[in-house]
């Protein structure tokens, strides 16, 4: 599209208000991609009482007619070589003509092309721009291959240095950054959900008509995509120990494939001998994923790394109790009572297994309570809007907008 067509849209998308005019970029932005995707999502959802939002994605043709469905206004731009980056075609031209009338670019995610066509468009039209990178450098292991070690001696250090913020999903991934000697102005603004999530209905009936395998069995969940470094590495064996002898309890995976680790699981359940002990559902979205939560009487997540997962935060909306790994960076939760933290071993998440298995459901709807409680005093969508709304406030000069 040429610069005319870019500005016509754009107007049509702006307001003639005096609120603050955002920009929100990201590459992988179909749900299917799981947490940097619901985060926009949600922050596209609570920014519109506060600011006018643009959204700029990368698509592949397969997603554009889902992603503009819950994007009605975004621009959107064909993924282009190199598919890996995330190319968004036409992306920096379009950036050119509408950033100049923007108060604030927000990019998610690091390694990606939106990030860099941000930071260029902050740099050159003196838009105050806030990356946020969803704990990608908060363990060293995300980024020891030798092309991201690259990418960040040219371009994702100075680009983080020089943004006007980094938006932190927590204080262990600000201080992650800085022990690895980046200078950078963090904000730590958590995830959240819609108070209303927090007042989760108990509506099973969905779920049960589509996975008839769930009737009469406990029902234990990981929710995310189906990735190695999810956990999904130690969970087939974990839980043919856990439940060794017990035919009552079912393991449920639901998520997306990633890069066909999916076939690599199937294998592992079925040299650990549990084929008949998990369901593999593929992704789930909207009712069906909170009729699955329903269905669940416990969580479990034990990943290698988390910047904030929404899984989890999903998973205590929904009252469930949770199993997750330390490097969840939830702590508090199993502090409180809400579930139980513990290291990313086999041996450790068999035996909270079974623990968890044994007990009796009310003690369990009792701990998944007690996770509701905490969350939703901590965690609701309206004040992540309301402090990422301060955030852009205090990086412009609003000239008496608003």
């Amino acid at each position: 599209m040429g610069a005319l067509g870019w500005k016509m849209s754009f107007s049509e998308n702006m307001s003639a208000s005096n609120r603050l005019r955002v920009g929100i970029l990201c590459g992988p932005i179909h749900p299917k991609w799981g947490g940097p995707a619901a985060v926009v999502a949600a922050h596209v959802q609570v920014l519109g009482a506060h600011a006018d939002v643009s959204v700029f994605g990368v698509v592949d043709p397969a997603e554009r007619d889902e992603v503009r469905i819950r994007y009605p206004n975004a621009f959107l731009f064909d993924r282009a070589f190199p598919n890996a980056w995330y190319r968004g075609s036409g992306l920096r031209a379009a950036l050119s003509d509408i950033a100049p009338r923007l108060d604030v670019l927000h990019a998610h995610m690091l390694w990606d092309h939106p990030v860099y066509a941000a930071w260029k468009a902050s740099r050159q039209f003196s838009v105050p721009l806030v990356v946020t990178p969803h704990g990608t450098l908060a363990e060293r292991w995300r980024w020891s291959s030798p092309h991201k070690r690259l990418y960040r001696r040219l371009i994702a250090d100075r680009l983080l240095e020089g943004a006007a913020a980094v938006h932190v999903l927590s204080t262990t991934e600000a201080e992650a950054m800085s022990k690895i000697g980046l200078r950078t102005n963090s904000v730590v603004i958590p995830n959240g959900l819609p108070s209303a999530s927090f007042e989760f209905r108990n509506n099973r009936g969905e779920a049960d008509a589509a996975f008839p395998r769930l009737a009469g069995r406990r029902v234990v969940l990981y929710l995310g995509r189906l990735w190695s470094e999810k956990g999904l590495d130690v969970l087939p064996r974990a839980w043919a120990a856990a439940t060794s002898g017990d035919d009552s309890s079912i393991l449920v995976i639901a998520g997306p494939d990633y890069n066909g680790y999916e076939n690599t699981l199937v294998e592992a359940i079925r040299e650990a001998g549990v084929v008949d002990k998990v369901l593999i559902t593929g992704p789930v979205f909207g009712s069906l994923k909170k009729s699955l939560l329903a269905a669940s009487d416990l969580f479990v997540l034990p990943s290698r790394s988390e910047g904030f997962s929404m899984a989890l935060l999903e998973a205590t909306a929904a009252s469930l109790p949770a199993i997750f790994s330390r490097e969840c960076n939830f702590s508090e939760l199993g502090e409180i009572g809400g579930g139980w933290e513990i290291e990313r071993s086999e041996a450790a998440l068999a035996s909270a297994l079974r623990h968890a298995l044994s007990l009796p459901k009310s003690e369990l709807a009792n701990i998944g309570n007690r996770a509701n409680k905490w969350a939703s005093e901590r965690f609701t969508l309206e004040k992540v809007g309301a402090d990422l709304t301060a955030l852009y406030s205090s990086l412009v000069k609003v000239k008496g907008r608003i």
